[in-house]
């Protein structure tokens, strides 16, 4: 038995039996040797991101439990790998691995984040359930696992990876977890289905919704999506969506009810700057925008939810859908979309235009908003 970096390993059974939950533990890392971490070994530790050596078989229970700053973990395809279903209990991370792994199975089977290793840009997809103060929304999973399906099958354009039932904090992490591995010649993608807050004249107003009520204002989103290298598409099916965005450029009053909010929301996605006297155009962003945004709805409506075709869903998302020609709920492709103009290349733009259409003659009630390049190409048929 040696003891190393205050780590205990058992050096005959190369197992880790226990690491102290110490401040400086986020730079260690596993010996190559490894084969074992006991339960518990790491639990409520400082650990940031780690990666399992190839020799690691066996991961008892608990063994990441409770670690609030632990954000990825690296697993390889080791053959005869067992990880506990309880492994990475209280923990919110993201798990990375090759596509078809053990470490995707586990991290489907367990609810956890997967993103395979892969040189093609990430989608993130949200989808918000489980609501403990606001009403649960069935929609806003099924509307997930649609786009996940639909995203899955252009393996030639995006990396996806999933996530539910997240907080606002959780957002903001899987937001950097997901995405950290992105060029400057990337084009990421982040897709939310989810309440969104009424707060006219506030900071939260359209803010995303995290299930425990707490917050993620379009304010903070844009600073933590500002730190993605290349661009970011941006798609919210959530009430009052719009407030992330607006073309509304007529002058308002200082004292107008309004003001505050339109401050942060220009601000946050558009590439424009407000002063009280109007908006102004920034000129840091005149060629291509950091973001192309489609929201759900207006910042003044509501998005909807209710049963089409049979199935839960959100009225935009299932309208979006249906115009690349995505069956609702697997997002299985079925080779005819009627968002495309004919020319075989499908642009957000085109999307957005169906899908905005679609959705108003579905809801009256309901008007999606658009901001960004017009010919930004989603994907190409074959």
């Amino acid at each position: 038995m040696v003891m190393k970096k205050k780590v205990l390993i058992w050096t005959l059974a190369a197992a880790l039996l226990c690491l102290p939950a110490l401040g400086g533990a986020e730079g260690f890392t596993l010996p190559s040797s490894l084969q074992t971490i006991e339960e518990e070994a790491f639990a409520g530790t400082a650990i940031e991101s780690l990666e399992f050596p190839a020799a690691l078989t066996d991961v008892g229970d608990r063994a990441f439990a409770d670690i609030s700053a632990l954000e990825s973990v690296t697993i390889p395809p080791t053959e005869g790998l067992t990880i506990s279903d309880t492994a990475f209990e209280g923990s919110d991370v993201l798990i990375r691995g090759e596509e078809g792994s053990y470490a995707q199975e586990w991290a489907e089977r367990n609810g956890v984040p997967f993103l395979s290793v892969s040189d093609r840009p990430t989608a993130l997809v949200i989808g918000q359930m489980n609501y403990q103060t606001y009403e649960p929304l069935p929609g806003s999973r099924n509307d997930a696992v649609a786009v996940r399906g639909f995203l899955t099958g252009l393996s030639h354009r995006f990396n996806p990876v999933y996530a539910a039932n997240l907080t606002a904090d959780q957002m903001k992490r899987a937001v950097r977890s997901a995405f950290s591995g992105a060029k400057t010649t990337d084009v990421s993608l982040l897709y939310y289905s989810g309440h969104g807050q009424s707060d006219y004249g506030g900071a939260n107003h359209g803010a995303l919704v995290g299930v425990d009520g707490s917050m993620l204002s379009f304010a903070e989103l844009a600073g933590v999506l500002s730190d993605v290298p290349g661009r970011v598409i941006v798609i919210l099916d959530s009430c009052y969506s719009g407030a992330a965005i607006t073309s509304k450029t007529t002058l308002r009053s200082s004292g107008d009810p309004l003001d505050a909010f339109l401050k942060d929301a220009v601000s946050s996605f558009s590439g424009y700057t407000y002063s009280p006297d109007g908006i102004r155009k920034r000129s840091a962003e005149l060629a291509v925008p950091k973001f192309i945004v489609i929201a759900a709805a207006r910042y003044t409506e509501q998005a909807g939810e209710g049963p089409i075709d049979g199935y839960r869903c959100g009225v935009f998302t299932y309208s979006m859908l249906q115009g690349m020609g995505c069956v609702y709920p697997a997002g299985a492709y079925q080779g005819s979309m009627p968002a495309d103009n004919g020319d075989l290349r499908v642009t957000l733009k085109e999307i957005y235009d169906y899908a905005s259409a679609k959705a108003t003659s579905i809801w009256s009630q309901q008007h999606a908003v658009y901001y960004g390049n017009d010919t930004e190409v989603l994907f190409r048929r074959d």
